[in-house]
């Protein structure tokens, strides 16, 4: 079964919370498991090997300074942020201001604690 790449990244973030892990194969853009060496940084378990990515639960994420390589890898570090204990800083959101608009906004009137900076 394939998973769409909008999936992708967000979908990574989702498997990190079940411990039985999970492995992908991208065949169209392999630059879009950087995301995964971001996630890395919060305590992610992801390994990428060629156009698999093997990506292996773990228990909790921690807040940690990443960098939006793209609209999906963003749109994947903030909820990842949102999920983390501790504070997460997003840097290069120049992808992901062009793709969702007004994001933050609808992040704090959904109840989350987000900050321009």
């Amino acid at each position: 079964i394939g998973v769409p790449v909008e999936l992708e990244g967000t979908g990574g973030v989702r498997i990190q919370g079940i411990h039985r892990g999970h492995s992908g194969r991208e065949s169209v853009f392999q630059a879009r498991f950087l995301y995964a060496q971001e996630l890395n940084r919060m305590g992610a378990d992801i390994q990428i090997s060629r156009d698999v990515a093997v990506i292996r639960g773990v228990e909790k994420l921690h807040g940690a300074g990443v960098k939006a390589t793209d609209l999906r890898a963003g749109a994947a570090l903030i909820i990842a942020g949102l999920a983390a204990e501790g504070e997460t800083r997003v840097d290069d959101m120049v992808h992901v201001w062009r793709g969702y608009e007004a994001i933050d906004q609808k992040l704090r009137a959904l109840g989350a604690q987000v900050e321009l900076v």
